[in-house]
């Protein structure tokens, strides 16, 4: 698992974006204790895609 921004679904809650950090764990949004990964599969949230990456500058641009 890469560090960075994804997708976390949690039962019948809104998606939300979530950080992950190698050593620390998963943030939650508006949250500076992170969960751990183990409880984080305990209460079974599930990462929905891919990592999210910005917006490369080609596009960026192309929208202007």
């Amino acid at each position: 698992m890469q560090e960075g921004f994804y997708w976390v679904k949690s039962g019948s809650e809104p998606l939300q974006v979530w950080y992950y950090l190698a050593q620390f764990g998963w943030y939650r949004p508006q949250s500076a204790i992170p969960v751990t990964t183990t409880y984080f599969k305990m209460m079974a949230f599930e990462i929905i895609g891919d990592r999210l990456v910005p917006p490369s500058r080609f596009h960026a641009a192309e929208s202007l």
